[in-house]
């Protein structure tokens, strides 16, 4: 096998040099200077030569009077164990030419130095490397060695014919020439050179397929091979191009929007029937084979279009054919009348829609089908060139399906993570992707940076991590190879852009850190360095700070010197006073506009507060680290306002130990914000400006009062949480209560605990009315003497009577008790219906608003009555039922008589006989059992509706239920 290109990594040495021609330099000036190593050689190998080139580096290492390099030298070997070099060989020797495009001494940057090494022997690989001298003579350093094969390009192909294929749509071409390796052809004088496939390095000739019906100018060359791999190696020089102009092709023709594996594409079908299709009878097959096709496709989804003359039969009459202008046009489209799928095969059946399309299609015309996106037709997965679509039974040309690469980054930088996915590749093989050394060297010389199994759909995918100096600042081109050594055509380029990383990744306010960058432009230089997109500025004498820009006096801060030739650079940060705490964005930026950023975690000096609820008026503990070292405590804020000195350790200063730390008692004032609940932030800041923050929590304070009716005169108790409290040196803030009612009211104070608890006695007012509901109010006063309340509702109940008895006949002696009155005053009246039945004398209520006596049942009709009871303005009632004197157990009475008041709302009655163990009913129809009823026992009533009704002397209320349920249990 013959050996491709080695690229050989050399260390590049600039030398200082004296001034001096050596091998035919030209003479500049007097003046010493430095000569530069030859960068980005390359080699391009030919017949039994090689050509080096590489940009003439003038100015690196140049002294003030612009003097630079004068000649050039080559060394060369074959690459071959224990093969030494030429000598250093320069522009005099006779295998080697020199070619450089300046004329004069004015040398132009980057002018390309050409270097022509012949009387090589062809298919033997050379190593080589450059050196250049300055105009004193002296050599630079070695260039980076790179190796090349020279090989003999093939002889021109002579005696080129070109004709029409036997089948439409194809050429055939012949030649004769030398041996090549492989054999080209492009089918115009300016079109991309294409590989014959499928033939012989000995074959001659060939057939070139799939064109339209024009002219060609069709011409062939030979190629060579560096190796077995196919990469090429020279072409020969191509003959005459010869026209040809080939026929239309009779073949169906299929173009999908995307050629992408496995996309669901639009897809357009071209073809000549062959035949007269007639609508209403016959059908357009078109079958897809490896593709996917789904079930069913709407009819919607599908377009047919007709081009061409119709004849005679024709619902428009004979058509002019298509010309292309706008005039002629003679297209008819029309909605397939049903489109159907079996397996593969999509079936449009035409049909007659409107009077606007033919009744059939001529067998000369050319029809247009197009399937939409959204019908969901899908590419074969894998890449290749199918040709197994067929439109009614004649196959198709062949559908080209590519091979798909994609980067999930196009640009990033070192320590990122890209992810290669490769698309259309053979199932079961491993896919690689490799980083190539340039766009166009193919994978000669290439890296591999992962590899994956290609997975059932013919996807593959792997990740690699952005390093260097694999990869490098700009493009870098990447491209993936399978187990079947396919590839993409185009590999994808990867720019690596600057980026910079912080160490440590998280830091305080005051230390250190360091940044580092990569991959910038050679020679940058740091303009400005942002912390939370604010810049760090510096002042003679100051320290750095944070600003928006850094006027006034400022200037921004920089590190001072450059990037290095490898674009990289480190320097260290301080973090300063006052900068945010948390995530923030540390970025950097040179004065070639090359930018990155990173995150940083600023932690910034710590306080820690005890406890972390707080109260106001409470004495807590704060304690900080990280603050400047000897300093003292300058100020203490809570929720912004300023904490009074006399409050901070007893009004003794606060020092900052060598280590930055300190601690001291705080006693929270009593302002708007120490007593308003929420979350607040407590700062400090030492005399050199460096602070920090805490966040406490200011509970919500609460007050019940138990119980939560209460009767007047009685006591009620008030109780609160979380008010101010009661510091250790007892200094405590009084707490008013007040009970409002509509006619007076009552107050009390008290002071809350350490843990700003309190617990309360109140008496509730005589004069509030019953029932009623009042206003209780919990207030204290600030230190600025602003009155903080607490409003909560207190309930009076109304006045209440309970009966000993709920019935009975008149006569009837019960005894009538309430509660809820007012104190000590008499019963103004006691009525039973209308008739007023007071005890004489009049009883009273006593402490507690309680009252009780007897009454007698007045002579009244039977049914409910009301007893309602009057003291001192609040009136209290409840029910009795009045029944009839002399109704015993045990009497009965008829059924019907006795229900006679439930009328039509009555349903049906039943009765359980214990001693027979048997039902009895009745309803008012025929076949009812249940005749009497009988005073005492036990019935189920069914009723229609709702009703309160007296039955046997008694108030009954029979009811249904939401769901229906209609049945009663009542005792005669």
């Amino acid at each position: 096998m013959v050996r491709g290109f080695t690229p050989i990594i050399g260390l590049a040495v600039v030398v200082a040099l004296a001034l001096a021609a050596v091998l035919g330099a030209m003479s500049l000036t007097p003046s010493p200077a430095m000569a530069a190593t030859p960068t980005d050689v390359t080699a391009a190998p030919g017949d039994n030569q090689v050509t080096l080139t590489f940009p003439d580096q003038v100015g690196t290492g140049a002294t003030p009077d612009g003097t630079t390099d004068a000649s050039w030298e080559v060394q060369y070997r074959e690459n071959a164990e224990g093969v030494a070099y030429t000598g250093w060989l320069g522009e005099a020797t006779a295998n080697v030419d020199f070619t450089d495009p300046d004329t004069d001494a004015d040398i132009e940057d980057d002018a390309m130095v050409t270097v022509v090494i012949s009387s090589l022997a062809n298919g033997t690989e050379y190593c080589f490397r450059v050196r250049e001298h300055d105009t004193a003579g002296s050599p630079s350093g070695a260039s980076a060695v790179i190796c090349a094969t020279p090989n003999d390009a093939p002889d021109a192909p002579s005696a080129v014919t070109a004709e029409l294929g036997d089948d439409p749509g194809t050429v055939d071409v012949s030649w004769t020439a030398g041996a090549a390796d492989s054999w080209q052809y492009r089918t115009s004088a300016t079109g991309a050179w294409m590989d014959m496939e499928g033939i012989a390095a000995s074959a001659r000739e060939y057939t070139i397929t799939g064109l339209a019906a024009q002219a060609y100018n069709v011409n062939v060359r030979g190629v060579s091979h560096y190796d077995t791999g196919n990469t090429f190696g020279p072409p020969a020089a191509a003959g005459a191009d010869i026209t040809v102009t080939a026929a239309a092709p009779t073949v169906p023709m299929v173009e999908l929007d995307s050629s992408d594996p496995g996309d669901n594409t639009r897809i357009v079908v071209k073809f000549n029937p062959g035949k007269t299709l007639v609508t209403g009878v016959d059908q357009i097959t078109i079958e897809f084979t490896d593709f996917s096709v789904p079930s069913s496709i709407d009819t919607s989804d599908v377009k047919v279009s007709v081009f061409g003359e119709y004849g005679e039969g024709a619902a428009l009459g004979t058509l002019i054919p298509d010309d292309g202008t706008a005039d002629n046009e003679d297209t008819i489209t029309n909605n397939a009348a049903a489109v159907s799928v079996d397996g593969e095969k999509v079936i449009i059946d035409l049909k007659v829609l409107s009077d606007d399309f033919v009744d059939r299609i001529d067998s000369t015309v050319d029809v247009t089908v197009v399937i939409h996106q959204a019908a969901g037709i899908k590419n074969p997965t894998e890449a290749k060139s199918y040709d197994e679509v067929e439109v009614n039974g004649t196959a198709a040309m062949a559908i080209p399906i590519d091979l798909k690469l994609s980067l999930s980054e196009d640009d990033g930088g070192r320590g990122d993570t890209i992810t290669v996915t490769g698309k259309g590749f053979k199932n079961g093989t491993s896919m690689t992707a490799y980083k190539l050394r340039d766009m166009d060297s193919g994978f000669t010389g290439a890296q591999s940076l992962c590899s994956a199994i290609v997975d059932s759909n013919d996807v593959g995918k792997c990740e690699f991590t952005v390093t260097s100096p694999l990869f490098m600042s700009g493009n870098n081109y990447i491209n993936v190879k399978d187990g079947r050594n396919q590839s993409v055509m185009e590999p994808k380029a990867f720019e690596l852009t600057p980026s910079i990383s912080v160490s440590p990744s998280g830091a305080s306010v005051g230390d250190s850190i360091q940044v580092q960058m990569y991959d910038f432009v050679s020679g940058s230089s740091v303009q400005g360095v942002r912390i939370a997109r604010q810049y760090l500025c510096m002042q003679s004498g100051m320290p750095i700070s944070l600003m928006s820009s850094c006027g006034d006096g400022y200037s921004n801060w920089t590190p001072g010197g450059s990037t290095s030739s490898l674009g990289e650079q480190s320097f260290n940060v301080t973090i300063p006073d006052g900068a945010p705490q948390g995530r923030q964005e540390l970025r950097v930026e040179t004065d070639n506009n090359e930018n990155d950023s990173t995150n940083i975690v600023i932690s910034g000096p710590v306080i820690t507060s005890t406890p972390s609820t707080v109260l106001a008026n409470q004495r807590i503990s704060l304690t900080g680290t990280g603050f400047t070292a000897g300093s003292e405590i300058a100020a203490i804020t809570f929720a912004g306002e300023m904490i009074n000195a006399a409050n901070i350790n007893g009004g003794e200063d606060v020092n900052v130990d060598n280590g930055g730390n300190w601690s001291s008692s705080v006693v929270l004032p009593m302002t708007n914000s120490t007593t308003s609940a929420g979350s607040h932030a407590i700062k400090v800041a030492d005399s050199m400006g460096r602070g920090g923050q805490v966040m406490v929590t200011v509970p919500e304070r609460t007050v019940t009062i138990t119980p939560d009716t209460g009767r007047v005169g009685t006591l009620a108790v008030v109780r609160g949480e979380n008010f101010p409290s009661k510091n250790d040196d007892g200094e405590a803030f009084s707490i008013t209560i007040e009970y409002a009612a509509s006619n007076g009211k009552t107050t009390s104070t008290t002071v809350p605990d350490a843990s700003g608890r309190f617990e309360a006695q109140i008496r509730i007012p005589t004069t509030a009315t019953i029932p009623s509901s009042n206003s209780v109010t919990v207030s204290f006063t600030t230190s600025a003497g602003t009155q903080v309340p607490i409003l909560v509702s207190h309930n009076v109940p109304e006045g209440e009577i309970s009966l000993s008895a709920t019935s009975g006949s008149p006569g009837s002696t019960i005894s009538v008790s309430g509660e809820g009155f007012k104190q000590y005053v008499p019963v103004s009246s006691v009525k039973v219906g209308s008739i007023e039945v007071t005890p004489s004398p009049r009883p009273s209520t006593d402490a507690q608003g309680m009252i009780a006596f007897d009454i007698t049942i007045p002579g009244l009709d039977t049914g409910i009555q009301t007893v309602e009871v009057q003291v001192g303005g609040t009136t209290a009632s409840a029910g009795f039922t009045v029944t009839e004197s002399g109704v015993a157990a045990g009497a009965i009475v008829a059924v019907g008589v006795g229900l006679e008041p439930l009328g039509d709302n009555l349903d049906s009655i039943w009765h359980f006989n214990n001693d027979s163990k048997s039902w009895s009913f009745y309803d008012g129809l025929e076949g009812s059992d249940l005749e009497n009823l009988i005073t005492g026992e036990t019935y189920l009533i069914q009723v229609k509706a709702t009703q309160e009704v007296i039955l046997n002397h008694k108030t009954r209320n029979l009811t249904c239920n939401a769901a229906g349920n209609c049945w009663n249990q009542i005792v005669w």
